[in-house]
C-alpha cells in the first residue's frame, strides 16, 4: 500500500462520504448524547477506514526513511476521529512516534 493511494482513494470520493466517525464506520445515526458511550468498534469499516487500519497496521513508519514516516504521522494526525473508531491503533500509533529513529 502506498500513501499517494489513501490520497487517490479519498480524491475519488470513497472515503464513505461522511464527517467524524462516520467516515471510518458504518454505524446507524447515533444521537449526539450517547456517541460517547457508543462501541464503534463493533461497526464494520468504511473503505477508508479499512485503508486506515491496514497502513496502523503495515509497521510503515518503521520504514528507514525520514519522508515515510513523516507522511505516516501526517495521515495519522489527519484523520484522528478514526482513533475514536478503532481503539486499539491508538497503541501501535503513538509507541511508532516515540520508537528509536
Amino acid at each position: 500500500m502506498s500513501f499517494g493511494s489513501l490520497s487517490q482513494f479519498e480524491a475519488n470520493g470513497q472515503s464513505g462520504g461522511g464527517k467524524g466517525r462516520a467516515a471510518f464506520c458504518q454505524a446507524p445515526t447515533i444521537d449526539r448524547d450517547k456517541r460517547k458511550a457508543t462501541d464503534y468498534s463493533e461497526y464494520p469499516l468504511t473503505p477508508h477506514g479499512e485503508m486506515l487500519f491496514a497502513l496502523v497496521q503495515s509497521g510503515i513508519a518503521s520504514y528507514p526513511n525520514k519522508t515515510v514516516s513523516l507522511q505516516f504521522f501526517e495521515t495519522a494526525s489527519r484523520y484522528a476521529d478514526f482513533f475514536k473508531v478503532r481503539k486499539e491503533c491508538i497503541i501501535p500509533t503513538l509507541e511508532a512516534m516515540v520508537d528509536s529513529r
